[in-house]
């Protein structure tokens, strides 16, 4: 067989096992390559202080797993308070039963309204029926769009439980992973022939560089969404731009759906009250954020993982045409690993 036949078909059965192993396997070892993430984002401070201090390492990774459990709780406390008091000052705003079903009732009213309008306008059946047609579609998007968003909510909060277990695992895991790195590192060697040793390190350095790029772009996505919800509804003059605004950069994580599980439901409740005109500024705002961060997401995550932006979106498209929503991480998390082999040396080993 031709050597780049033999190429293909290795790079072919990688993706594929790759895929499986994303699509069906990666929750079972999930809590575990987080360690192994933050153990490689630790390492540098963990090396300094072993170097500066004359720290043991497990004290040194000890010490740093300290520092970030003290900066999540801080964020925590601070996000949850001030969420305390946003909210707080939502629930003595939010009207009455009565007064909410009243709004509702107009807008029904409206609806059947032109529905008699268009009945009685002198236009061909054809124009009325793809009208009326159209506007029922209308409706049944809002509804499904507000339905799809409080069961995403749900779910959310039926897995909170599975994630704290997710990240206590990992916590614990990266302690042991980062406090014996050189041990573990030797063993993983010694299941391979000793030629194949000097590619292994740096394939290992090839998808940690690529994973901490991917997630420090991420990173950069959600910020960049963040701060843009902050601001607009800061210009609308909301009374809730700050918690809103940081729900809305978490909800980012979630492909295709993000801030639209916050926005769209409240966007719907400020046109049944009445106020359309901050319920269509807030949709504005909706779109602004989308386009804004589609435009920047290739670039952002092509640059920090340092494969071309074309070849991120394509790997985006491919996942998510594939795998559906989380092919928006699995697709480039291939790419990275395959970018990862053939820059480790692995390519020659195919074609032997």
């Amino acid at each position: 067989m031709k050597p780049t036949y033999k190429l293909g078909l290795g790079i072919l059965g990688i993706a594929l096992l790759s895929l499986i192993f994303f699509e069906y396997l990666l929750i079972y070892f999930l809590p575990f390559i987080i360690a192994f993430l933050i153990a490689s984002l630790i390492e540098p401070i963990v090396e300094l202080l072993q170097t500066k201090l004359r720290l043991n390492r497990g004290l040194a990774v000890t010490i740093c797993l300290g520092i970030i459990l003290i900066i999540i709780i801080l964020l925590i406390t601070i996000f949850l308070s001030r969420l305390f008091v946003e909210l707080t000052k939502l629930a003595n705003n939010i009207p009455e039963f009565k007064t909410l079903g009243a709004r509702a009732q107009w807008v029904v009213k409206q609806n059947q309204n032109l529905s008699r309008l268009l009945l009685e306008l002198e236009l061909p059946e054809t124009v009325k029926e793809v009208i009326t047609q159209n506007l029922e579609h209308l409706y049944q998007q809002l509804r499904s769009m507000i339905q799809r968003g409080i069961t995403t909510f749900l779910e959310l909060l039926r897995g909170l439980p599975k994630f704290i277990t997710i990240l206590l695992v990992s916590l614990i895991s990266t302690f042991f992973i980062s406090r014996d790195k050189e041990l573990i590192n030797q063993t993983i060697l010694r299941a391979f022939p000793r030629p194949w040793h000097k590619n292994i390190n740096k394939l290992e350095s090839e998808i940690m560089s690529a994973a901490i790029g991917f997630i420090r772009a991420e990173l950069i996505l959600i910020s960049i969404t963040t701060v843009l919800m902050i601001t607009g509804l800061l210009l609308l003059g909301s009374d809730y731009a700050i918690s809103l605004g940081l729900v809305a950069g978490l909800l980012d994580l979630i492909p295709v759906i993000g801030p639209s599980l916050v926005i769209l439901p409240w966007a719907g409740y400020s046109m049944i009250i009445g106020d359309i005109s901050f319920g269509v500024s807030l949709l504005a705002v909706l779109i602004t954020v989308a386009v804004i961060r589609q435009l920047v997401e290739a670039k952002v995550i092509g640059e920090n993982i340092g494969i071309h932006p074309l070849a991120t979106l394509i790997s985006m498209y491919l996942g998510v045409q594939i795998l559906g929503i989380g092919g928006f991480f699995i697709g480039p998390a291939i790419l990275i690993l395959l970018r990862a082999i053939i820059r480790a040396g692995f390519a020659s080993v195919l074609i032997e």
